[in-house]
């Protein structure tokens, strides 16, 4: 049994719904089956391609493919990292010494400013 052009792009294109567009100049065109998020999309992931020939297309959904899932690690490791800052920040919090007053001070004691 024969494998259908739409069939053909399913199993070669992994992640992407393929298209040929006969009536728009015979362009592929691929659209992401799962979203990209904004950090990937910030930094270079897309959600469609288009391309002059199956192999064109092929190439660029691949990288792409690769590309969404370096920026989901890279994602992770700078939340990782802001987390981290967090964290020693609110422990340096936490050891400052307590004041009189709250953390600002007696706020409308001692002299300030006179007003006129």
């Amino acid at each position: 049994m024969a494998m259908t052009r739409q069939q053909s792009f399913a199993f070669a294109y992994p992640g992407w719904d393929v298209s040929y567009d006969e009536d728009g100049g015979g362009d592929y065109l691929a659209t992401r089956k799962i979203p990209i998020n904004e950090y990937q999309s910030m930094n270079g992931a897309v959600e469609r391609l288009v391309a002059d020939d199956a192999g064109e297309l092929f190439m660029l959904c691949d990288a792409q493919n690769h590309l969404a899932e370096r920026l989901l690690t890279a994602q992770a490791l700078g939340d990782q990292e802001r987390e981290r800052k967090r964290t020693e920040t609110a422990q340096r919090i936490a050891q400052l010494p307590s004041r009189p007053g709250g953390p600002v001070g007696d706020v409308g004691s001692g002299p300030g400013p006179r007003l006129a």
